[in-house]
C-alpha cells in the first residue's frame, strides 16, 4: 500500500503499531482514528407551497468535524441560530411562517471549526391567503 493512498484510519493505525514495535510492545491495543468526512449540510422545507401564515417545516441536517455555528436565514429577514456545542452532526426541525406573499429562498449556513462554511438554500413559494395551494411536482 503506498502512503499516498492511505486513508487518516490506515495511517493512524499504522503508526500506533510501528510505536509499539519501537518499543518491544508484543501485544498492543488498535487505536483506529476515523476520519468523519467531509462537510455536508442538507435544507428542505414542508410544504414547498404554502398560504400566507401558514407554517412551512424547515429539516436540516449537517455533519462534519466539529460543528461550531449553524444559522437558518428564512429570507424575509427573520433568522434562527442553532446551537451545536462542537457536535459532529445535528439535525432538527424548525417552523416557520410568512408574512407576505412572494417566493423566499431559505438559507442554512453551517460553519465547522476545521473544514470552513458550507450552505444549502431551499425556495419556499407563499401565495395570498385563500389561494389554492398547487400541488407538488
Amino acid at each position: 500500500m503506498q502512503a499516498a493512498h492511505m486513508t487518516r484510519r490506515a495511517i493512524a493505525v499504522l503508526a500506533v503499531a510501528l510505536g509499539a514495535a519501537a518499543f518491544g510492545w508484543a501485544r498492543c491495543t488498535t487505536i483506529e482514528i476515523t476520519d468523519p468526512g467531509p462537510l455536508t449540510v442538507s435544507l428542505t422545507a414542508t410544504p414547498g407551497t404554502a398560504a400566507v401564515g401558514a407554517t412551512v417545516t424547515f429539516r436540516f441536517e449537517a455533519s462534519g468535524t466539529q460543528l461550531e455555528t449553524m444559522t437558518l436565514i428564512y429570507g424575509d429577514g427573520a433568522l434562527d441560530t442553532i446551537p451545536t456545542l462542537l457536535a459532529r452532526t445535528a439535525q432538527g426541525n424548525r417552523a416557520h411562517s410568512y408574512a407576505a406573499a412572494g417566493t423566499y429562498m431559505a438559507r442554512l449556513t453551517v460553519r465547522d471549526a476545521s473544514q470552513g462554511l458550507l450552505a444549502d438554500t431551499v425556495n419556499v413559494q407563499i401565495t395570498p391567503a385563500g389561494v389554492a395551494r398547487r400541488p407538488a411536482s
